[in-house]
């Protein structure tokens, strides 16, 4: 209940920010759940019980956001998955994942949360990395059937979070128009690889090594 009480106070604010960062409000009402534990978290998600946010329709938080070392990462959760409700309301889980890649989903609401997943790693300590090698490769496609996680990228969990949120946060930056219309088409259903090009008139490779 303390948890609940924590991110009800909380999410007026997040709503905003995500629909400011989006551009356009939530499709549908938004339905959030707080569970009282890790194990009943991964129990209504299937999702993992070191996640602490999931989408599922509806959003969930973990009972692991009440541990002292993730109390104060709530609203930059909250912020991170109503992003991907965003999408997913106007998309369906189907295009979210089979036509957007994983590294766009993540790092999208890894920009307008303002970090979370990648809170254990830096911009210095992801910079470092990338500069040894030990690197986001970007797709510029999704796959219903694989759906690719830090691991599928050769990297660890934080890392990928970081890495995709500067890379995402860069082309937000770069070009703030051609950014919002290349979000736009993708929530309107168009394909990935070719509204990325249209958009921003180069490739993900070509964009990832500038």
């Amino acid at each position: 209940e303390e948890l609940a009480a924590r991110v009800a106070a909380a999410l007026p604010a997040a709503i905003s920010t995500v629909e400011e960062g989006l551009g356009k409000p939530f499709a549908r009402s938004i339905d959030v759940y707080v569970c009282g534990s890790e194990k009943s978290f991964a129990a209504l998600t299937n999702a993992s019980e070191d996640s602490r946010g999931a989408v599922v329709r509806s959003l969930f938080l973990s009972g692991r956001l009440m541990r002292p070392e993730y109390r104060d990462t709530v609203d930059a959760v909250l912020k991170h998955e109503l992003t991907h409700l965003h999408l997913m309301q106007r998309l369906g889980y189907s295009s979210f994942h089979g036509n957007n890649p994983s590294w766009f989903n993540e790092g999208l609401a890894e920009a307008i949360s303002g970090g979370c997943g990648g809170v254990t790693v830096s911009e210095e300590d992801a910079r470092q990395s990338i500069l040894s090698g030990t690197r986001l490769v970007p797709d510029d496609h999704g796959s219903l059937f694989v759906i690719k996680e830090a691991g599928s990228y050769g990297l660890e969990r934080g890392m990928f979070y970081r890495q995709s949120g500067m890379f995402t946060g860069y082309l937000r930056k770069r070009d703030a128009g051609a950014f919002a219309g290349f979000v736009e088409a993708l929530e309107q259903g168009a394909n990935f690889k070719k509204s990325f090009q249209r958009s921003f008139g180069q490739t993900v490779e070509a964009a990832w090594r500038e």
